[in-house]
């Protein structure tokens, strides 16, 4: 019986991991292998001729067990490159990674089965530490993150490098940012995310080209919604920016740059919108609903302010 249950295993394996190759593969040359990490009473590795470079994380196992196969899932990939790229699939269920980081090295993605599906948690209480690290050339989707970290300066999702796509993904965390683009990590699009934080639910930190986001949402319960720091340039477009912080602005824009279009902005508390308090950014809206219960004004200076929003003229008195 042991050995026929090791087979119907390997037998779903497979049919996902054809699913899958209609997802990933575009020629009819992709062959090889994919490795599925064993869950537990497993006693080695098996190993599917299918397709190049992916690994299949299973989830049938308890939530700890799960968030140790991810992660020695991350192990079995040393040959990452451009030339050679990587594909984790992570099956349905809760990886909890406790205070472990799951980091994506350049040149390897991470696709769950779903939003409401797959679920990462993670409870670190170092510094700076990050539920998921994404250093460059990668792709994070089709899953919900919960983090309950309790460090200061840390993320639940952290981009490090250049060249990252976050598309399709829930982010819960209690007590930090929500998405955090670190300084000069550049090409970021984030699409189709809905992100509540009780810190700040996007933050670019300084020195970001190009970092776009598109068709989500994001709260903050604790800071702003929205970091825009020196140097960094940051689209928003078909989004919606509500805040429900108490004495914080729900846009902090310093030197930078940031175009918000066809998007909303809400708050049910202080509602200023911060354009510099020592120095100038460039910022514009349009085609935006903002939310008449609240009363928006401008601190500091801004270069440009042009703004075409609903109600119309709203930000005439304060958008010189």
């Amino acid at each position: 019986m042991e050995q026929e249950g090791s087979h119907l295993k390997n037998i779903t394996i497979l049919t996902l991991v054809v699913s899958a190759s209609l997802l990933f593969t575009t020629g009819s040359n992709a062959q090889t292998k994919v490795v599925v990490v064993p869950m537990p009473g497993d006693t080695e590795f098996i190993e599917v001729d299918t397709f190049d470079r992916t690994i299949v994380v299973g989830g049938s196992g308890t939530d700890s067990e799960n968030g140790a196969a991810l992660l020695a899932a991350l192990d079995l990939v040393t040959t990452a490159s451009a030339s050679s790229p990587w594909l984790i699939l992570v099956e349905p269920g809760v990886f909890n990674l406790a205070a472990s980081e799951l980091v994506l090295i350049p040149y390897v993605s991470l696709r769950g089965a779903g939003i409401d599906v797959t679920t990462i948690s993670a409870a670190a209480s170092s510094t700076g530490n990050r539920a998921i690290e994404l250093q460059g050339n990668n792709l994070l989707s089709h899953l919900s993150i919960t983090d309950s970290s309790t460090a200061s300066s840390s993320g639940a999702v952290v981009t490090t490098g250049n060249r990252v796509r976050i598309e399709n993904i829930k982010i819960v965390a209690d007590d930090e940012d929500g998405i955090r683009v670190d300084s000069f990590s550049d090409e970021v699009v984030i699409q189709n995310v809905d992100v509540t934080a009780a810190d700040r639910a996007l933050s670019a930190q300084g020195g970001n080209v190009d970092v776009v986001a598109r068709n989500s949402v994001f709260r903050s319960t604790g800071d702003n919604v929205l970091n825009v720091g020196s140097g960094s340039s940051v689209q928003v477009f078909d989004s919606e920016l509500t805040s429900t912080a108490s004495s914080k602005q729900i846009i902090n824009l310093l030197s930078g740059e940031l175009e918000i279009g066809f998007s909303k902005l809400s708050s049910t508390s202080t509602s200023t919108i911060n354009t510099g308090t020592t120095s100038s950014g460039d910022f514009i809206i349009y085609h935006s609903h903002v939310d008449t219960g609240a009363s928006y004004s401008f601190t500091g200076n801004s270069d440009t302010c042009l703004a075409t929003t609903t109600p119309a003229n709203f930000f005439a008195s304060a958008c010189q």
